[in-house]
């Protein structure tokens, strides 16, 4: 029984006062540094964490019409999402341009430059009409978010080096351009084309210029579909963690302990045994993510996040940490076709 007058505790009161939800992050963050592995993962942009689909997002030209209306989960534009910013590297964030920009005011270019269409899609990228020898497609003002390091320029096009050719120009200003030099581009089908060029740490904001050239009039023209640029705007593992000798961004993850699931199957009862990690709250990972680690026996595999739970705590929903479960990507699966042109 309760006697009056006697002394009642404040559970909130203490939680405020004393700060204890930072606390328990700290205490996480302690525990992250001595027992996590280093990771990245690749988030995927055409869905929030419940399942929805990002309708900000520019769809891609991939997607299949009708009843069953979905992408081509193998394109290498938008890597299956149906969205052009596919799948961002933690730690990076890429711009990609390629004809459904035009609808979103990302591209500018003269009437003469025309969409042409293949066998597959309608509507893939541009070529100049008539007997114009040059035309240039402008990007829109790319605003950089912490810019901290050029990381990769990659470009698909197609020419004839006798009689046209497509040049690439970065400017800081809209006004002053220089020629980004380009050579071929093998590793994959993000594109035939890669450039380099230097920026340094701190560069606000940048435009992109693509200029088809003919050499004759009567000249075919040449064409253009997308170019990728993309830059890294976290700080390495290394800056953040000193004992893990990794120059590039990275985070930890650690592992839950091992629990039995029960699940009632057509057959009886499924015992499973699902591999459990979690992750501190900055590092936004969510399902249908793919994360990739660096060390152990599951070193350079991919695995597709699932059953994501953030834990959330107190009135104001602060998040301590994250769970998740991860599912190796077979080969049988969809996204077995985009794996290499994850990296």
């Amino acid at each position: 029984m309760r006697y009056p007058g006697t002394y009642r505790h404040d559970p909130r009161g203490i939680i405020d006062k004393f700060n204890l939800y930072p606390q328990v992050i700290n205490i996480n963050r302690v525990k992250m540094q001595a027992a996590g592995t280093p990771s990245t993962y690749y988030k995927n942009t055409s869905v929030d964490e419940f399942g929805n689909y990002n309708k900000t997002g520019i769809r891609c030209y991939c997607w299949k019409e009708g009843i069953d209306s979905q992408p081509n989960p193998r394109h290498a534009l938008c890597l299956g999402t149906g969205v052009l910013s596919g799948y961002q590297k933690y730690g990076f964030t890429e711009e990609v341009f390629a004809i459904p920009s035009v609808k979103y005011y990302n591209l500018t270019l003269p009437s003469y430059i025309i969409p042409y269409s293949s066998n597959d899609y309608t509507d893939i990228g541009y070529k100049m009409s008539g007997q114009d020898l040059q035309g240039d497609i402008t990007t829109h003002e790319i605003t950089l978010n912490r810019f901290l390091e050029f990381d990769r320029f990659i470009a698909l096009d197609e020419t004839d080096g006798s009689n046209n050719k497509v040049e690439y120009y970065y400017s800081l200003d809209n006004v002053n351009w220089v020629q980004i030099t380009v050579t071929p581009y093998t590793k994959n089908s993000l594109g035939n084309k890669e450039g380099k060029f230097d920026l340094p740490a701190g560069t606000e904001r940048i435009w992109f210029r693509i200029r088809l050239r003919k050499r004759y009039a009567t000249s075919q023209s040449p064409s253009w579909q997308w170019i990728r640029f993309r830059y890294r705007n976290i700080r390495t593992l290394m800056e953040i963690y000193p004992r893990h000798q990794i120059d590039y961004p990275a985070f930890l993850i650690g592992r839950e302990q091992v629990k039995n699931v029960l699940k009632q199957g057509q057959q009886g009862v499924e015992i499973r045994h699902p591999q459990l990690f979690w992750v501190l709250p900055e590092v936004n990972v969510n399902n249908l993510d793919i994360v990739e680690y660096y060390f152990g026996p599951w070193r350079g595999k991919k695995f597709i996040v699932t059953n994501m739970e953030r834990r959330l705590h107190g009135p104001e929903q602060v998040e301590t940490s994250k769970s998740f479960e991860t599912n190796p990507v077979r080969d049988n699966s969809d996204l077995f076709g985009i794996l290499n042109l994850l990296y």
